[in-house]
C-alpha cells in the first residue's frame, strides 16, 4: 500500500466501500463525499480514489483488526511467534528430508559394492570319542543330617526330617545322573570331583535348644551320615571311572564351644575318615581325602582350587558379597606369599546357592539341603533345597554349572 493509502486502516472503511462503491461507483466524487462525512473527515478525492479503486478491484484485502488491550498485544505477538515457529519447523523439516535423501541415494550407490554374506565353513568337531574330557565338579554341603523342621512352627513353608532328606537324597542322586549322562553326549566325562564342604551332621552343641529340633541324636546322625553318603557315592561308579571326594569341616560338626578344639576334633572329619575305611574296597576307584586343616586346596583338569566351609566369613542377612570379596583377598596375598595361587573357590554354609566374580576368578556358594528353616525366616530369608553339579575343562576351566533342586523330580536344568 502507498504512503497515502496508509491511513485508510479501519476496517469500517473497507466495508463502507465494498457496499457503496457498487452503487454509486468506486470513482465517484459522490462516493468521495459520502465517505469523508460518514467517516467525519477530509480526504482529499485522489488518495480516496486511489484507495476505492484498489478495494474495488480487489487490491486490498479487510486488514486485522488492530490490538485494542494488552491481552491483545500479548496474544496478537504469540500468534506472530508460533506462525515464525511453524515456518522455521517446516523449514528444517524440509532440510532434514533433503539431507536423508541424499544419504540414502549415497547408500544406494555403494550397497552394490558390498560383498554378499557367505555361511562360514568350519572343519566338523571331532567325535565325541576323540574329545578331551572333561571332569565333573559336585557340591555336597549343609545336609545337617539329624535336623527336624516341622511344617507348623514356620507356617507350613518347609518341612525337613531324615524321611524327607532320603526323599532328597533320591533326588539328588537322579539329578546328578541325568545331568552327567546329558554332559556325556557331547564330552566324555570319567572322573567325578564330590567337594564336601561341610555341615554334614547337624551337631549338638551349637544353640542351646538345638535337641529340640533334631529327630536323631549325634551318633545316629554320624554313622548313619556315613551309611547315606557311601551309597550316594557308590551310585555314580556305572557313569564314571573314578570318584574323588574332598572334605573340610564346618562349624556344626565341631566338639565342644567355638576355639575349644582344634579344626578336625570336628564330627564331619570323623564321617570323613569313616566313609574312607568303609568305601576301602573299591579303592582303585574312590578316593576320600580328608585334611586335618580346616581348608582344602585341590587341582581339577589343571586348574586349582580353594576349598573351605565358610562360616568365617562375615554376613549380616543372606550371602555376604563384600565379606567373600575380602575373604578372598586375604587368600590371595596368604598364597602370593608361599608361591601359590588358585582359580577358583567353593563354600557352604550360606544355604544360598551363588556365584561370585572375584579378581582371582570365580566362588561358587552351593546351597542346602534343609531349605528354609526358622533360622533363615528370621533373617527374612528363604532357601530352595539345592546344590550345584559342574564340569571342568582342561583349557577353559568351568564350562557349565547346573543347579540340582532337590524338592523336584526333573532336577537336570542349566543354569
Amino acid at each position: 500500500m502507498s504512503g497515502r493509502s496508509r491511513v485508510y486502516t479501519d476496517p469500517a472503511y473497507f466495508e463502507f466501500i465494498r457496499n457503496r462503491g457498487p452503487v454509486v461507483g468506486f470513482q465517484s466524487k459522490a462516493l468521495w463525499r459520502e465517505f469523508n462525512e460518514r467517516f467525519g473527515l477530509n480526504r482529499s478525492f485522489q488518495s480516496f480514489r486511489q484507495f476505492a479503486d484498489r478495494v474495488g478491484t480487489g487490491g486490498l484485502e479487510l486488514p486485522a483488526a488492530e490490538p485494542t488491550s494488552l491481552n491483545d498485544v500479548v496474544q496478537h505477538r504469540n500468534d506472530q511467534l508460533k506462525e515464525q515457529q511453524r515456518e522455521r519447523l517446516l523449514r528444517e523439516l524440509l532440510e532434514k528430508e533433503a539431507s536423508m535423501t541424499r544419504l540414502i541415494a549415497a547408500i544406494e550407490s555403494v550397497v552394490p559394492q558390498v560383498p554378499k554374506a557367505e555361511i562360514p565353513r568350519w572343519p566338523e568337531p571331532p567325535p565325541v570319542s576323540e574329545g578331551r574330557p572333561q571332569s565333573a565338579i559336585l557340591l555336597l554341603s549343609d545336609i545337617h543330617y539329624g535336623e527336624e523342621i516341622r511344617a507348623g512352627e514356620i507356617g507350613g513353608i518347609n518341612a525337613y526330617n531324615r524321611l524327607i532328606f532320603q526323599e532328597r537324597k533320591d533326588a539328588y542322586v537322579r539329578g546328578v545322573r541325568s545331568i552327567i549322562r546329558h554332559h556325556q553326549s557331547a564330552h566324555p566325562v570319567r572322573e567325578l570331583r564330590i567337594f564336601d564342604l561341610g555341615d554334614g551332621v547337624d551337631g549338638d552343641m551349637i544353640f542351646r535348644s538345638q535337641r529340640l529340633h533334631q529327630d536323631l541324636d549325634l551318633m545316629q546322625q554320624v554313622f548313619g551320615l556315613v551309611e547315606e553318603k557311601a551309597e550316594i557315592i557308590l551310585s555314580f561308579l556305572d557313569l564314571v571311572d573314578t570318584v574323588t571326594v574332598e572334605c573340610v569341616p564346618g562349624n556344626h560338626g565341631r566338639v565342644g564351644p567355638k576355639g575349644d578344639n582344634k579344626s578336625y576334633v570336628n564330627w564331619d572329619y570323623v564321617v570323613a575318615r569313616t566313609l574312607a575305611y568303609k568305601l576301602a574296597q573299591f579303592s582303585d576307584r574312590v578316593k576320600v581325602v580328608a585334611p586335618e586343616s580346616f581348608f582344602h586346596i585341590t587341582e581339577v583338569e589343571g586348574h586349582t582350587w580353594l576349598l573351605w566351609h565358610g562360616d568365617d566369613v562375615k554376613a549380616w542377612q543372606g550371602i555376604p558379597w563384600y565379606g567373600i570379596q575380602r575373604a578372598i583377598g586375604n587368600w590371595v596375598q596368604i598364597f602370593n606369599a608361599t608361591g601359590q595361587r588358585f582359580e577358583y573357590a567353593a563354600i557352604g554354609h550360606f544355604h544360598t546357592d551363588a556365584k561370585v566374580d572375584i579378581t582371582a576368578g570365580e566362588v561358587f556358594v552351593n546351597g542346602s539341603w534343609v531349605g528354609t528353616n526358622e533360622y533363615a525366616l528370621r533373617l527374612r530369608a528363604l532357601g530352595q533345597p539345592k546344590q550345584t553339579l559342574m564340569f571342568c575343562h582342561p583349557r577353559y576351566g568351568v564350562t557349565a554349572r547346573y543347579p540340582v533342586l532337590l524338592d523336584r523330580d526333573e532336577t537336570a536344568t542349566a543354569a
